[in-house]
């Protein structure tokens, strides 16, 4: 029996805050999907929209995860399409860290990688705000 209970303590020992953010974005995903953003005005607003009246990078990130977890995958796509393209960057790069022999820590991120994403992030945000076709689909609902 204190065999497993060290075990156990070991386990949460090392896993702690890999834990505690796992529970915390449990939390956010549910408060989300209870919460349309849409009708509850008590959710943060984009102060650089507010400001300006130009749509920032991550403007509607909290609408595309609502839609997503109601399962409207189109509309989720449009309220912010930049929102994918980085999970699914940090989600290739968590298994290929994961399974390769010689690990290395998920956040050991290259600066050639930095840069790149930081010009996709400068060009979505530039794009999303041009109102002409095909780029004004970039415009959150």
């Amino acid at each position: 029996m204190n065999n497993k209970k060290n075990y156990f303590l070991f386990f949460l020992n090392k896993y702690k805050y890999f834990i505690i953010l796992s529970f915390l974005l449990l939390l956010f995903l549910i408060f989300i999907f209870f919460s349309n953003p849409e009708k509850i005005y008590f959710l943060p607003v984009c102060w650089f929209y507010s400001l300006t009246h130009y749509y920032c990078p991550f403007c509607g990130s909290t609408r595309a995860i609502y839609h997503f977890l109601h399962f409207n995958l189109l509309r989720s796509l449009k309220s912010n399409l930049l929102l994918y393209v980085i999970i699914i960057y940090f989600t290739v790069n968590f298994l290929i860290i994961k399974f390769k022999k010689n690990k290395k820590n998920i956040l050991d991120i290259k600066p050639l990688t930095i840069i790149i994403f930081m010009l996709i992030i400068i060009a979505y945000w530039i794009l999303r705000n041009l109102p002409y076709y095909p780029f004004n689909l970039f415009i959150p609902d």
